[in-house]
């Protein structure tokens, strides 16, 4: 977790270094309450391992982002994990998502943006192994000699904890769809971490309001 808090510390120290510049800057279509924007998300992501199994996993992100320019933002994100998906006895989930991103945003119409996205990303998934144990106990000997009378079997569950975290580049584009000049509606699709341990990408749909 000591690189999602120096991430994060970086990250702020850089938006408050480009607000204060900014200051003395001419922005084309921004006003002063649309240079930062919050927002959240829902997102169907798609995970990847090592076995080519795939898990379907439902996140929930939330966005702070700063409009440097009209075509050019920064932003940070944070997400979690809504669902988990099991695969026989596996079951996994997005324990956290956090990274830093440059957004390059292009006008298609006057309510109508296409925007790419690139930037870097820390995961950590949680693995659930799930194992049933059944206890047989031995027969009861009855005067030297084993009985048959059948014994009932205990079974014992046990769950083996396990985590996985991957830290690399991000890729990805989407549309948005801009109701006035304070919110907009997006839709996004992502490839988070393509990793040597762990792939995983995401489909979401959310809004985004600036202040």
């Amino acid at each position: 977790m000591n690189s999602f808090a120096k991430l994060t510390t970086l990250t702020i120290a850089f938006l408050l270094s480009i607000s204060v510049y900014a200051q003395t800057y001419e922005y084309n279509n921004f006003q002063p309450n649309q240079q930062y924007y919050l927002g959240l998300s829902i997102g169907h992501g798609i995970h990847v391992e090592d076995s080519f199994s795939e898990f379907a996993l439902t996140t929930l992100t939330a966005r702070l982002g700063y409009n440097y320019t009209s075509n050019i933002g920064f932003e940070v994100r944070y997400a979690s994990g809504l669902s988990e998906d099991e695969i026989d006895s596996f079951d996994r989930e997005l324990d956290s998502l956090m990274g830093i991103y440059a957004v390059y945003t292009y006008p298609v119409q006057k309510k109508l943006n296409l925007f790419a996205i690139a930037g870097i990303t820390d995961l950590e998934i949680i693995q659930n192994q799930h194992s049933i144990e059944n206890d047989i106990p031995s027969p009861p000997s009855l005067g030297g000699v084993s009985s048959t009378i059948p014994q009932e079997t205990n079974q014992n569950q046990s769950n083996i904890k396990k985590e996985f975290s991957e830290t690399g580049p991000s890729l990805g584009a989407g549309i948005e769809y801009k109701i006035n000049n304070r919110a907009r509606w997006i839709l996004e699709a992502m490839i988070y971490v393509d990793g040597s341990d762990v792939d995983y990408g995401q489909i979401s749909g959310g809004f985004r309001i600036s202040f």
